[in-house]
């Protein structure tokens, strides 16, 4: 099921993220202390982690989905914000993940875009996922824009978030 694979998928990226933070350096001088900043991201997908355990043994299935969704987005930022200061060249790392983002919303736009409608269940799903696909391409204009403004943490988080609602165009 859906709340099984997320929960796994999460508790994953939330190791990735964790043991990738341990061995990054990260700046935490005045006026950016970009450091505190990155550790609330990981304790936050931490607690959401074990909140989607929780509820997933509770059997409250849809809640826990929702919990490891939002300790992925933040696993990867944490991910993507630790390969931004371990970068020779932090712009060409958020625009690769624009670009890698942008590739995948296409692919799973389309998806969205052709699925076919047999009855009102269908009908709905299909609504739900071009729902998903539209807010990915929010963040996604967000992220471009964040970028194009130097806020790149920012445009990190958006890229994140982007790329996980389009992952959830297919549930």
């Amino acid at each position: 099921p859906l709340a099984t694979s997320l929960l796994t998928e999460a508790t994953e990226s939330y190791q990735n993220a964790s043991n990738l933070f341990n061995i990054t350096t990260i700046p935490n001088r005045y006026p950016n202390y970009y450091k505190n900043q990155v550790t609330d991201f990981l304790n936050n997908a931490a607690d959401r982690l074990l909140e989607s355990s929780n509820w997933y043994d509770k059997e409250v299935y849809y809640t826990s989905t929702s919990k490891s969704f939002h300790s992925l987005i933040n696993s990867h930022f944490v991910s993507y914000t630790c390969q931004y200061f371990a970068s020779q060249n932090q712009s060409n790392l958020v625009q690769s993940l624009i670009n890698q983002t942008i590739q995948s919303y296409n692919n799973k736009s389309e998806l969205a875009k052709n699925a076919p409608i047999h009855g009102m269940v269908s009908l709905q799903c299909v609504g739900a996922a071009q729902q998903r696909i539209n807010e990915a391409a929010s963040y996604l204009s967000e992220a471009n824009t964040s970028f194009h403004n130097s806020d790149h943490l920012t445009a990190l988080y958006k890229i994140a978030y982007a790329q996980e609602r389009i992952e959830s165009v297919q549930w």
